[in-house]
């Protein structure tokens, strides 16, 4: 990857924001279908975009029949889906150039944003890859928070517990990922952080 030049780092944290943003929306649906089920409203899911999908899983999740540590720590998560979308929008459609300005030897990323209501305005930002980073960064950990938010709506609904299929994973585990408590390890997998005493 160092190889690369630094704006082809940036469209490769372009292209990796696009699919962790992807695994966040699919994760966004079934937490969806868990909150509908078992009724016909899982099947509007499919055509739900991320961001009202958030919303009205938050909703929903006001009348979810779950612990209320477990009810706190999926709000947390869902509002970061719900901003999620914010940061694919600017890595995504944004359109960035590389600039070499007079006198420096390096190209400088600058980020042009379009102005809403405007033909031509745009708000220009100069960037370095650590902003990529840091929202490829946060995609992949509201997907993670995510994902537990499912877990623990398919191991404490009632309709799913009824069913008697239950996850060997704790409870506590899934609450602490909700709440942003782990890292993320070189192979995509979590581990929960330290619990400091």
């Amino acid at each position: 990857m160092e190889q690369l030049s630094e704006y082809d780092q940036l469209l490769h944290n372009i292209g990796r924001a696009a699919q962790a943003h992807v695994n966040i929306e699919r994760s966004l649906r079934d937490v969806y279908i868990a909150l509908t089920s078992p009724t016909l409203g899982t099947y509007l899911a499919s055509s739900i975009r991320s961001k009202k999908l958030a919303e009205d899983c938050l909703l929903m999740l006001k009348k979810a029949d779950i612990p209320s540590a477990a009810l706190e720590a999926a709000n947390e998560a869902l509002l970061a889906a719900k901003n999620s979308e914010e940061i694919r929008d600017r890595l995504i459609h944004d359109w960035w150039i590389n600039r070499l300005e007079p006198g420096n030897s390096k190209p400088v990323l600058e980020q042009h944003q379009v102005l809403k209501g405007s033909l031509q305005g745009f708000r220009v930002t100069k960037r370095d890859l650590s902003y990529a980073r840091n929202g490829v960064r946060t995609l992949v950990r509201t997907y993670h928070r995510i994902n537990a938010v499912n877990h623990v709506l398919r191991d404490e609904l009632p309709f799913y517990k009824s069913a008697g299929i239950r996850s060997s994973i704790p409870l506590n585990f899934w609450i602490r990922v909700m709440k942003d408590e782990f890292k993320v390890n070189k192979d995509g997998s979590i581990q929960l952080n330290p619990k400091n005493t």
